[in-house]
């Protein structure tokens, strides 16, 4: 018979009386490799993310380049940003993050104070 794996949180070696071809691993992360394997594919999550981020930078240093303008120091809009934004526009924007207050109306900040 096969052995299917689903679910599984672990090294693959923990498997090892009972072989397991990747054709029948569903879902499994390996700790180990930092491999997430879904329907008998392993993707290299360190890799993935690595990738993601250089995306981003070169993005980020092409748009500097095509758009200044957004990226200058501007006073007299650092205001008008909205809740969450740097006054600080030249900086390096950072990636979005959950629950960074971008979208979180005005108001509910002034309860927190």
């Amino acid at each position: 018979g096969h052995h299917v794996i689903f679910d599984h949180i672990g090294p693959l070696d923990e498997f090892g009386e009972f072989p397991v071809a990747e054709g029948n691993i569903y879902r499994m992360y390996d700790p180990k490799t930092t491999i997430f394997y879904f329907r008998g594919d392993g993707f290299k999550l360190k890799a993935i993310a690595d990738s993601i981020s250089d995306i981003y930078s070169r993005t980020n240093t092409v748009h500097r380049q095509m758009l200044p303008e957004q990226h200058a120091k501007v006073p007299s809009q650092a205001g008008n940003q909205g809740a969450g934004n740097d006054d600080d526009q030249s900086a390096e924007p950072e990636p979005p993050k959950k629950g960074n207050g971008k979208s979180k109306p005005k108001s509910r900040k002034s309860k927190k104070e």
